[in-house]
């Protein structure tokens, strides 16, 4: 499942294959991470980011809020979530 975190990841900071990012993350979002694995919080913010990067805000605002509620000391998500709303 690691891996699922981090094709996801490459993804959302890459801008490339965001679809298959998408997936990825969504697929890291049903499983439970073990305590030194990627957080939840942290997909979600990917999320938010592959969300903005193609161009629905929305759901992207909706990922870097539940983020931001699973950890609220995230800097991209806070981020994100400003670009967002604007």
């Amino acid at each position: 499942m690691l891996a699922q975190y981090q094709l996801g990841r490459a993804s959302a900071i890459s801008g490339q294959k965001l679809d298959r990012g998408e997936e990825c993350l969504k697929k890291y979002l049903t499983y439970t991470p073990k305590a030194n694995e990627p957080s939840h919080a942290g997909a979600n913010m990917r999320l938010g980011q592959t969300q903005a990067k193609k161009g629905n805000k929305l759901e992207a605002k909706k990922r870097f809020e539940a983020a931001l509620k699973q950890d609220n000391t995230l800097k991209e998500a806070k981020e994100g979530l400003q670009r967002v709303s604007k």
